[in-house]
């Protein structure tokens, strides 16, 4: 699920995984080839994290934040968002710029559908953090909880339970933090007839509305 150059993940630093491979070989084309390989917990399931249960809890971005400044990970800063109709993906769709000529660019110098906000800049030590080469403005905060996460849970990672629609570029993913991989409570072996691409074992199968991956279960705060 991760490109293989430029350092560049949306999952952070983990190993990224899902339970629908085929989907990912479809949207990552040239990208998640390979064999399958399994994921199992010495704990007997997987402790994930359901990443939309928390995002929008206005507590949880006040800690993720505060977290954030304080660590130097994220600089409030005034960002240039501009908005436009994608009609691949038959939806409106929005990107984050740090300057007006970057956003001026790419509206194709259409001044209407560009509006200046209050965001969050990635810091070099983020990207550290983050073992990732950059970091987009508009998943900024994103990569900064999982860094929060990964230091202030007990759980083995976050899921995302995204919608199953590889021909809009989307389906559901996880990571698994590499200190749970470390520790030697994750151990990851090959399925026959499936490299790149890992995804949870049918005996530890992730499911975000299991009671371990709750957040009041998962999450401290």
């Amino acid at each position: 699920m991760k490109p293989k150059t430029g350092r560049f993940s949306y999952e952070g630093a983990g190993l990224s995984v899902s339970d629908c491979p085929d989907a990912w070989r479809r949207i990552g084309r040239g990208h998640v080839a390979g064999k399958n390989w399994a994921l199992s917990s010495q704990e007997g399931s997987l402790r994930l994290i359901d990443y939309y249960a928390i995002d929008q809890d206005p507590a949880f971005q006040a800690e993720v934040v505060g977290f954030s400044v304080q660590e130097g990970l994220l600089k409030p800063v005034e960002l240039w968002r501009v908005t436009f109709f994608d009609d691949e993906l038959d939806g409106e769709c929005f990107s984050d710029h740090c300057s007006y000529e970057e956003a001026f660019i790419e509206a194709d110098e259409d001044e209407t559908c560009i509006t200046k906000i209050q965001g969050y800049q990635a810091t070099a030590a983020l990207c550290e953090r983050a073992n990732v080469e950059r970091v987009d403005p508009v998943i900024a905060f994103e990569q900064a909880a999982l860094v929060y996460l990964k230091e202030h849970t007990d759980a083995h990672g976050v899921w995302w339970q995204d919608t199953l629609d590889p021909l809009r570029y989307s389906a559901p993913r996880g990571v698994i933090f590499q200190s749970a991989i470390s520790a030697g409570n994750i151990s990851v072996t090959e399925e026959v007839g499936g490299g790149q691409l890992l995804l949870p074992g049918p005996e530890n199968s992730v499911d975000p509305l299991m009671p371990e991956l709750t957040p009041s279960l998962a999450l401290k705060m």
